[in-house]
């Protein structure tokens, strides 16, 4: 194996912190996943408005209290992992990508059975919000992973 090769491997016994700055990753985070989150809900109400139908209405704020339920409790995983070794962070990172997908699965599956919402309406809203949470992650993540290597 080369040094360079060798460098870029993570040993498991290897107990570094990941971030250098982690309560500022942990901050930048959780206003990352509240501005994607708030900024696709707005521009989907407006799609909400303008598709006229009472159907997408009516599962428009169960959708967005879905996600933000999804969200607040996948959060804590995420900061958790901020704080620890690589190895932790990705941990974090996989436990909250999995508590939001079974609370977003779960609050679906309520808000069409309990409320009798639309499944297609209230799929076809929930997602675009599950991938700006996502993409927030990643952005945040990916951008403090670089510049601590």
């Amino acid at each position: 194996m080369t040094q360079a090769a060798s460098d870029m491997t993570v040993r498991s016994s290897d107990s570094r912190p990941a971030f250098a700055d982690a309560p500022a990753v942990a901050a930048r985070l959780v206003r990352a996943v509240s501005i994607t989150v708030a900024a696709v809900a707005v521009i989907m109400a407006g799609v909400v408005v303008l598709a006229r139908s009472p159907g997408w209405r009516s599962a428009f704020l169960p959708a967005v209290i879905v996600t933000l339920v999804a969200a607040i409790v996948s959060l804590p995983a995420l900061v958790w992992g901020v704080f620890g070794t690589y190895y932790r962070a990705v941990g974090g990172w996989l436990v909250g990508m999995v508590l939001r997908g079974l609370l977003t699965a779960a609050g679906l599956l309520a808000a069409v059975v309990v409320w009798h919402r639309s499944p297609l309406a209230m799929l076809l809203l929930v997602t675009p919000l599950y991938f700006a949470q996502l993409a927030g992650e990643c952005a945040v993540l990916v951008r403090a992973l670089r510049n601590n290597g």
